[in-house]
């Protein structure tokens, strides 16, 4: 339990650092998918170590696989559209969500998690999108990416985007669940004989 809560606090340091140090003096970026999912990262790799460390209980592994996979896609944005790795984005683009996946790789197990809970994998860009629209309403801009699909298209062609994004992000997570499951499955065989 010790080196789980350890590595958790680590990463949430190591990820906070990066998002802070890449954002800082840009407060009107701060409602950029990378900001927002990099934060809350930091929330929950912090608020499970605390957590661990006063009930000695994890939280469900599907949560350490929503997480990875929401910043998985950070760093396929950033090769698919060249998105910047000058100073501490080259954490928050890439080192970060390499991080979040080794850790989810390495500490979770999916064997007892149902194939319905992947589905929660769409729960993050749902919300992120509705909070990218209040921006917008409030603000008159919307942050980066949610502008890709939120201006400029009509209201079939924005929800189209939508629900690529969306599926693409469930798609990801069930690739990650079933890939982890056949893993230590195969680990567990391996060990008993």
């Amino acid at each position: 339990m010790k080196k789980r809560s350890i590595c958790e606090a680590l990463l949430g340091a190591v990820i906070l650092a990066a998002t802070l140090g890449a954002y800082a003096g840009h407060f009107d970026c701060m409602g950029e998918y990378c900001f927002v999912s990099g934060i809350t990262a930091v929330i929950l790799f912090f608020s499970s170590a605390v957590y661990r460390e006063k009930t000695g209980k994890s939280f469900p592994d599907w949560i350490y696989a929503d997480c990875s996979v929401a910043t998985l896609i950070i760093t396929i944005a950033t090769i698919a559209l060249g998105l910047n790795l000058n100073g501490a984005f080259i954490f928050v683009h890439i080192a970060d969500p390499v991080l979040i996946f080794a850790y989810w790789a390495y500490f979770c197990d999916h064997r007892d998690v149902k194939n319905k809970m992947i589905l929660t994998t769409a729960v993050f860009p749902v919300l992120y999108t509705i909070l990218a629209a209040v921006i917008l309403k409030v603000t008159g801009n919307c942050p980066f990416p949610a502008s890709m699909a939120l201006m400029g298209h009509t209201l079939p062609v924005t929800v189209l985007c939508l629900l690529s994004v969306y599926l693409l992000f469930i798609a990801i997570g069930f690739a990650y669940h079933f890939a982890n499951r056949a893993v230590r499955s195969k680990l567990v065989r391996k060990a008993s004989t």
